[in-house]
């Protein structure tokens, strides 16, 4: 028995190179009908600056070998169950430069030089499928005014060095293991599973998962797509619990709660007409005010952002998307235009929106939004004998880890004696809703959340509030006289 062997090289990142690399590792299909994705990751790998691409011949895939033996395996001309993957750096790498780094690190240790750690930009897997070539991908978002907090952080290891790369993972689906709903499930779960310091699924361990109590077209593989029943049961196989937002016709509480949710750090699975996306940025835009009709006068945090990024399998990752109004009575009240380079953009209408949660984490986006009149009042007068009273009040809602939360009031300017004791008394759940505040745009007061129970028109008034937290010293007195009377923290 002959085993395999590896061979790393490095090329000159261009746009065509990159393609022939893709062509000559993944089959003789013609680039030419590789589809988009080819093309998108190649322009994108410009716009990061990669100057250098070190290829690995032998990279065994854990999603890919799993698809080999459940599907490629039994077919008449299986494919290798290898793949190939390419890395991609800034820096200008030669081969002769390579080997001097491994000879280094040989007789001194496998420290990479820091340069050379800071330009790593991500990988990509080149399946040995000629027409959906694109496995799983792994690459840093664009720098600039964009917002990424749905994302890991992957330690990447080439010839015994260490790299590391923050995104999240994408992938192209194979319309064999895995169709767009698939591949969209499994770039969620990416980050909720890494989350909760558990792996993230394979794409077949989704789709299996998908059809374990329903199968609409007779059979899971090969993989026609998956609906919205089977999205779920996905998400609950492996231990999250689906969160769907349905047929939204309230267009600026969706954008609202696909925001609150990417600002907590969760991806949200976008389904539009006989497609899936995968939502895992956005980027800021100007001030919204009034579109609360319960709260006319508020500033709405969630609502300031007009692109989002997103992981379409059509496409690559990352790519940019808008919401768009409706134009006539008889359209859709929310509708997505995805950017396709050097085409028209799409336009589709959304019909639902699906999230992958911690189960125990029970409280939604709507549930504090309806929450925020509570406490309004004492936070408008505390802005009043904080002498403030011209600021513009304003909020903007998000979950968060305990542990992340605690820690990001350290170097907030708190008084340190009542933070500590804060910190030293505060039980809070898991994952704590947070309603902040602000005057300007700049943090006023939290109200903080238990997540672990609903939020019920009956106990809106104190018993889900854990805790609050004034940034504004001359709002304490009253926040500690509010906070006494609940029977709850302030600081």
């Amino acid at each position: 028995m002959a085993y395999p062997k590896n061979a790393i090289s490095c090329h000159v990142h261009s746009e065509a190179g990159f393609k022939q690399l893709v062509e000559d590792r993944s089959g003789t299909l013609p680039t030419s009908r590789r589809g988009e994705q080819v093309g998108y990751l190649g322009r994108y790998l410009s716009d990061l600056g990669v100057k250098t691409l070190v290829v690995e011949d032998h990279y065994v895939d854990r999603n890919f070998v799993e698809e080999a033996g459940l599907y490629y395996v039994r077919c008449l001309a299986p494919p290798p169950n290898h793949c190939a993957r390419i890395h991609a750096f800034t820096t200008e790498i030669s081969d002769d430069d390579l080997d001097a780094l491994l000879t280094t690190a040989a007789s001194e240790g496998p420290t990479v030089p820091e340069e050379l750690r800071q330009s790593y930009r991500g990988f990509i897997v080149v399946r040995p499928l000629p027409s959906a070539p694109i496995g799983r991908t792994l690459l840093r978002p664009l720098d600039g005014d964009r917002r990424f907090h749905a994302v890991i952080e992957q330690a990447v290891h080439v010839a015994g060095l260490t790299f590391s790369v923050r995104g999240l993972p994408f992938q192209q689906q194979d319309t064999a293991v895995a169709a767009c709903a698939s591949v969209a499930v499994w770039s969620a779960l990416q980050r909720a599973s890494r989350t909760d310091g558990r792996r993230g699924p394979t794409t077949p361990e989704i789709t299996r998962a998908a059809h374990q109590h329903w199968v609409p077209d007779g059979r899971a593989f090969p993989s026609s797509g998956l609906r919205v029943e089977q999205i779920c049961d996905a998400i609950r196989n492996f231990d999250c619990a689906p969160v769907v937002i349905s047929a939204p016709r309230q267009a600026a509480l969706f954008k609202l709660v696909v925001h609150a949710y990417l600002r907590s750090g969760i991806p949200v699975i976008i389904g539009t007409d006989n497609h899936a996306i995968t939502a895992v940025g956005y980027r800021p835009a100007g001030m919204v005010i009034g579109a609360l009709t319960s709260l006319p006068s508020l500033r709405v945090h969630n609502l300031e952002y007009d692109q989002l990024y997103v992981h379409d399998d059509r496409l690559g990752p990352y790519a940019r998307a808008r919401w768009l109004s409706p134009t006539l009575r008889t359209d859709p009240p929310l509708r997505i235009e995805i950017d396709f380079p050097g085409g028209a953009p799409e336009v589709s209408p959304v019909r639902v929106g699906i999230i992958a949660l911690y189960p125990k984490l029970r409280t939604s986006v709507e549930e504090l939004v309806e929450a925020l009149g509570v406490f309004e009042p004492v936070v408008e007068l505390a802005q009043t004998l904080a002498g403030r009273r011209s600021a513009q009040l304003g909020i903007e809602l998000f979950f968060e880890k305990a542990g992340e939360y605690q820690a990001s009031l350290y170097g907030a300017g708190l008084d340190p004696a009542r933070l500590a004791s804060f910190q030293r008394s505060a039980a809070l759940s898991r994952y704590v809703g947070v309603a902040r505040w602000t005057l300007d745009g700049k943090p006023f007061v939290d109200t903080v959340w238990d997540t672990t129970d609903r939020i019920r028109s009956s106990t809106v008034g104190h018993e889900p509030v854990l805790g609050l937290v004034s940034y504004d010293t001359a709002a304490t007195p009253l926040l500690d006289m509010v906070a006494q009377e609940i029977g709850k923290l302030a600081v």
